[in-house]
């Protein structure tokens, strides 16, 4: 399980856990799972998607930005975001 975090210069938007994320980077579409290899990469302005398996997904419109992928979390520092 991933831990997910979202965060605007307004606070915390979303802290949850997910089985997959998926995110528009400018390098193009990844989904990252649990075990990733670490990764920094800027964002697409674009949806992110959270979700676990046999349960509900969380969909987010998020700005400019970037994501931190670790093995077991993925962070998404962003302009600005909501939920989609």
């Amino acid at each position: 399980m991933l831990k997910i975090t979202i965060t605007t210069p307004d606070g915390l938007l979303f802290q949850g856990e997910a089985d997959e994320v998926v995110v528009p980077t400018k390098s193009g579409m990844i989904g990252v799972r649990t075990n990733h290899l670490p990764l920094v990469s800027l964002l697409k302005p674009g949806q992110r998607e959270a979700k676990k398996d046999g349960g509900p997904s969380h969909k987010f419109q998020v700005r400019e930005g970037y994501v931190k992928v670790g093995p077991q979390e993925v962070s998404v520092i962003a302009r600005s975001a909501r939920k989609a």
